[in-house]
């Protein structure tokens, strides 16, 4: 595990670093996730650079002991990959794990 930082009266136990061009493909991404109403608590999030101006967020359900994965999914959710342009912020391609 990291080691604890101070910061002003708080102890901060990770700091994770993202940058903007991520954070706004990230915002789309988790607005339109959103419209599906599962509950992104029970969802990791992965995010690869596909080209210069596209990145693909995914959202995967997390795994639950002794549960099968079916069809990209489980009882948390489907799994579900977004393409967004990073300069426009428009997802330009949406896909479902199978």
């Amino acid at each position: 595990m990291d080691k604890p930082i101070q910061h002003e009266h708080v102890e901060i136990i990770r700091r994770v670093y993202l940058d903007g061009k991520y954070a706004a493909a990230l915002v789309s991404a988790t607005d339109t996730f959103k419209k599906t109403n599962q509950n992104i608590n029970n969802f990791q999030i992965y995010i690869e650079e596909e080209a210069d101006d596209v990145i693909a967020i995914i959202f995967a359900p997390k795994f639950i002991p002794g549960e099968r994965v079916l069809g990209g999914g489980n009882s948390h959710g489907k799994e579900i990959h977004y393409v967004v342009n990073i300069k426009t912020g428009e997802i330009v391609k949406t896909s479902f794990a199978r």
